[in-house]
């Protein structure tokens, strides 16, 4: 099982009552072997039922002072971390 906690995601989903997809992008706060919660940047916390999840996206973090993708260990040649 991947493993997803402390990594920002793109997660799609069927969603009960709608026709679309939806579509949710957040940090990865807690997993276990049946769902995940994600908490988006609005401080909602979603708890989705793996069974649900159309797709699992990790989204690379940005620089907060260049924007430009970064791994947050090693940080940014700018002298920025990424977040």
């Amino acid at each position: 099982m991947k493993t997803y906690v402390d990594k920002k995601l793109k997660v799609v989903f069927e969603e009960a009552g709608r026709q679309e997809p939806t579509i949710i992008l957040g940090e990865c706060v807690r997993e276990d072997d049946t769902s995940i919660n994600v908490k988006t940047e609005s401080g909602r916390t979603w708890t989705i039922n793996k069974k649900l999840i159309l797709l699992i996206k990790e989204v690379p973090k940005k620089c907060w002072r260049c924007g430009f993708e970064r791994d947050p260990l090693t940080g940014c040649s700018c002298g920025g971390q990424a977040r």
